[in-house]
Formats: C-alpha cells, structure tokens, sequence
C-alpha cells in the first residue's frame, strides 16, 4: 500500500457506526390508513389516450440545427481525407470507401430527423428556411436571401449557401423540373454561362440517371446513383440526395485538375485486381489433391 494512505476499515467496527441510530415502528394509523382507489376508465369506455407532443416550426428547425451540425461534421472529415488524397497521402480507394461510408452514416442520420419535419414540408422546404436565417445571420439582406440561385449577382451569399447545401438543393430541383419522363437528359456542353456546380452536376445527373432508367440492376450503386433513382421514381428529391450531391462537388473542387490522375489509379487497381483474379482461377484449374473425395468436386459444381 502507498505511504500516506489510510488503511479501510475491518470489518468489526462495521457494526459501531449503526448503534446510535433508533429504530421506530410503524404507527397503527399508517398501517390501517385505505387505500386510495385509482380513477378507472367508465365501463362502456374503450378509449385509449395518449400523449401526443406538437413540434413546432421552431422546433423542426432546432432539430434541423442540430443534424446540420453533425452532418457537416462528417462532410469536413471527407474534404479532409480527399485533400489528403490530393497531396499523396491517402490511396484512391480507402477515399472511395470513406466518402461512401462518411454519406451512409449522414443518410441514416437524416432518416432519424425526417420525421420530426413532415407537418412542416419536406427537409427541403426547411433547408430554405434554414439558409435564409443563417443568410440573414451574416448580414445579407432579406431582398439578396430570398432572391438567391445559382445564376444570382451576390456572389458572397454563395458561401452561405454552400454552407446549407442551399446551393445543391437548387440544382437538383432546376434539373429534375427538366427531367423528361421517357428521355434522357442531354447536358448542351456550349451553355457556358453556367457556373461550375452546374456543369460538374449535369454531367453526372445526366450519367445517374442513365443507369436508373436503362440499367436498373447496374451491380455498382453509391448513394448519388441510388438517390437519383429514388427521385427518378418518386419524383421528389431526397435529402440525403441533396448531402451526396455537395460531397460530390466538393471531392470534384478539391482534387480539380488532377482528376486525371484518380482515373489513373482507378484503371491501375482494377488491371491489378483483374490479374490477380485471373491467376488465382488458373492455379486452381487444374489443381488435384490427393486425398480430395470426388463427391467434394460434385458439390462445387452444384
């Protein structure tokens, strides 16, 4: 034992603490007091009543607060990891797997606050709102807040609304309005008044939604292709939609003109897979083992 500490006591002197204290009987009174009948429901009475909390716009928008803040949370960790990549510390495919992992985790968290939102519109429609009080927070006026797009002159709000994913929110409306039911979205590439969100965005929505409407069990999905199905299906945009489109304009800001060298890795890995299958198939052709029963070899083939 350490010098200087006390040493607990035996358990003998236990009993010494206790025998000041009095012990005192029930009184009659108490014991013979009735009890008090609980109110029951009238016999003819089967209603069951509950408890029904009303959520407030406030209170939609406290809730939104609180997802907004941890969905960012996840969304600085993939701007980290890809800018990582960028710079050669990461490899292409721990990242592929970050940023598919980083928006499943958002998805089940919006799933989780969804319904908390329905009496108010959709995640959307609070998407607006919140934009516009944390717009108004900054110091822009309600006339530059409300009248913001993409295409807008305040090019300052554009930050707020990268921020609120306002500004992908924006571009898969504009898109989807414009979405033929039997057609596929051609993207023009000489409209190039369009800012760079707008063309890095119709070149993929144009790709997703090819997969959605002519391959329909493409083997591959993330949650951009299985967002736009959705929305394809249902024809309304689901917010977790929203949060894959803005990490996937941010992964295209930040690696910019070195995409070429991620579809380099990407062909690299997959020549390299492609081989070591193909190898590990021809050692095990003709493979024989002595003591391998022939009735194993039946049940591979089955």
């Amino acid at each position: 034992m350490p010098a200087g500490t006390k040493s607990f006591y035996c358990f003998e002197d236990l009993g010494n603490r206790f025998s000041g204290l009095k012990i005192y009987e029930s009184s009659p009174e108490l014991l013979d007091f009735t009890d008090i009948e609980r109110p029951k429901n009238a016999q003819v009475d089967d209603t069951i009543y509950e408890a029904e909390p009303e959520i407030s716009l406030e209170d939609a928008l406290v809730a939104f607060t609180i997802m907004m803040n941890d969905l960012n949370q996840i969304r600085c960790y993939l701007e980290w990891i890809w800018s990582d990549y960028r710079d050669g510390y990461f490899d292409l495919a721990n990242a592929v797997v970050s940023i598919n992992t980083g928006i499943n985790l958002a998805r089940n968290l919006i799933d989780q606050v969804l319904p908390i939102m329905k009496d108010h519109g959709s995640a959307c429609i609070i998407l607006e709102k919140f934009s516009f009080v944390c717009a108004r927070r900054d110091g822009f006026s309600e006339d530059d807040t409300v009248s913001w797009s993409p295409a807008g002159k305040n090019e300052d709000i554009y930050e707020v609304a990268d921020k609120t994913y306002l500004n992908a929110s924006l571009l898969l409306g504009g898109l989807a309005r414009v979405l033929p039911p039997n057609h596929l979205p051609i993207y023009e590439k000489d409209r190039a008044k369009f800012k760079k969100d707008q063309i890095i965005l119709s070149e993929f929505f144009t790709e997703a939604v090819m997969l959605a409407r002519i391959v329909p069990n493409y083997p591959v999905e993330d949650e951009f292709i299985r967002g736009i199905r959705e929305l394809d299906t249902t024809g309304n945009i689901p917010f977790r939609l929203v949060y894959a489109t803005q990490i996937l304009l941010d992964v295209h800001h930040i690696i910019r003109d070195r995409t070429s060298s991620a579809v380099d890795s990407l062909l690299k890995h997959t020549t390299t897979m492609d081989s070591e299958l193909s190898s590990h198939i021809d050692f095990h052709g003709n493979l024989k083992i002595e003591n391998w029963p022939a009735s194993n070899e039946g049940a591979l083939c089955v």
